[in-house]
């Protein structure tokens, strides 16, 4: 049941390490213990054995510096678009492909020293793999943070519409002379126990909102989350071009697999670049969808958005928390789903 849930368990089941300043200490974590060595130790590492296999090889002069460029110049540009980085990274491998099939033979390092480089890439992938038991802990606590703040709101809506139904079925018989059915009776108990309940989960004895404390820390972890998510999705995307370059020159090569967690958080991240490229949909059921800033920023230098539906006359009627993520098509869909849950939105209405 959830009223057996408390917000602030979900604090304590972090491990000890975590919990001295809480999401401060989260963020220092992430920033200190898995974003630096990515952009410090693991992307440079990368870089740099592609850069070695390339330089080392005997492509002609005109080449080598074309694949290099693709490789980590594009990819590295601060201007760069997501679109235009996934591009240059496809771009990189088939120029490795086109070169493979004239000549193997240039592209290629010894075979001694492309297995030392595979031993490199292996020792590299292992290590990475180790950042999962610090990534790992911060990844449940989140997700179980942002499952509990939905799964509330959203059975909130629901136990208040089952009360208001029940309440009216109850006053009808009433009126009618009837006593109220046996089952009425049993389900208005038990929607008032759970309304009690969740009131519980969500409200302190002070009545402070729990579910604020939740969602304030989301958002402000939401920053280093993305810039990990970023840089994860750079390690495996070098990755599979260092690893397209070994397996041309050594094809029984056996390369260490990338965890999982780390596969499905790039995969998730390139997705999400994709959508973003996606056109939006601006008109939803009478109502005018449109992103807005927050007019200052909360968090240092960086602000948060929402989603917006405003009617025929331009006011605003719903909108979304504010969040800090860039991906439009997130926010409208949040923005659509609001709509569909409060029941609204009439075109002849509005």
């Amino acid at each position: 049941m959830a009223s057996g849930i408390d917000i602030f368990e979900l604090y304590n089941s972090l491990p000890d390490e975590y919990k001295e300043k809480g999401k401060d200490k989260v963020k220092s974590t992430l920033n200190k213990r898995v974003i630096a060595p990515l952009k410090q130790k693991y992307i440079p590492k990368i870089e740099e054995y592609i850069t070695v296999q390339i330089n080392g090889s005997n492509l002609s002069d005109n080449v080598k510096p074309e694949i290099i460029d693709l490789a980590i110049n594009q990819v590295n540009n601060p201007r760069s678009t997501p679109d235009a980085r996934a591009l240059a990274i496809e771009k990189a491998k088939q120029r490795v492909d086109e070169e493979a099939q004239k000549n193997l033979s240039n592209l290629c390092l010894s075979p001694s020293n492309t297995q030392k480089l595979l031993d490199l890439r292996n020792k590299l992938v292992n290590d990475l793999n180790k950042l999962k038991k610090v990534v790992d802990p911060i990844n449940q606590v989140i997700n179980t943070s942002a499952f509990t703040v939905n799964t509330s709101i959203s059975t909130v809506k629901s136990i208040r519409t089952a009360k208001t139904a029940l309440d009216a079925t109850i006053s009808a018989q009433a009126a009618a002379g009837l006593p109220p059915s046996s089952i009425y009776l049993n389900l208005q108990n038990l929607v008032n126990a759970a309304n009690t309940g969740l009131d519980l989960l969500r409200f302190d004895e002070k009545g402070n909102s729990k579910l604020n404390d939740i969602s304030e820390f989301l958002d402000s972890v939401a920053i280093p989350i993305g810039i990990f998510g970023f840089s994860i999705t750079k390690v495996v995307n070098l990755l599979s071009i260092l690893d397209l370059l070994i397996v041309k020159c050594d094809p029984k090569a056996e390369l260490n697999d990338v965890d999982s967690l780390f596969i499905g958080i790039a995969t998730a991240q390139n997705n999400a670049d994709k959508d973003q490229k996606q056109p939006i949909d601006t008109f939803y059921k009478g109502f005018n969808l449109s992103i807005e800033e927050e007019p200052s920023a909360t968090y240092g230098a960086v602000k948060r958005r929402r989603a917006v539906a405003k009617n025929s006359q331009g006011i605003t009627l719903v909108f979304t928390p504010y969040s800090f993520t860039t991906n439009d098509q997130t926010l409208i869909q949040e923005i659509k789903t609001i709509i569909d849950g409060l029941g609204i939105g009439n075109t002849q209405q509005l």
